[in-house]
């Protein structure tokens, strides 16, 4: 994705990468901040990292804590197991957990 930021533009993505010596693949997330400097274009800011490799597993960990824990409430723990049952995209689970678990606070 580009999107465009005063004096510049942003570039955000992720690739994958095997390493030589392994067949194992490592997906890894970057961003580039190109900004308009001195009449030309810049790599102002360039960040890469491997993106980490979570199973189901670890996903239902994370939801079973944190449902017992009263950070999300079971309705949105039984939605999050259903989309794992429902073979969803890792890449979705990944986002609601990411999204809805750490912002769930006291009194919300």
């Amino acid at each position: 994705d580009i999107t465009e930021q005063e004096g510049g533009y942003s570039a955000k993505g992720t690739y994958n990468f095997t390493a030589i010596s392994s067949t194992k693949k490592l997906k890894f997330c970057f961003e580039i901040v190109y900004a308009h400097e001195d009449g030309g274009w810049k790599i102002a800011v360039h960040n890469s990292s491997v993106v980490p490799n979570v199973t189901m597993e670890d996903i239902c960990d994370v939801i079973d804590e944190a449902e017992s824990s009263n950070r999300i409430s079971d309705l949105k723990a039984n939605r999050l197991r259903e989309c794992i049952e429902a073979d969803s995209p890792i890449e979705s689970i990944q986002f609601l957990v990411a999204e809805h678990i750490p912002t769930k606070r006291k009194g919300m």
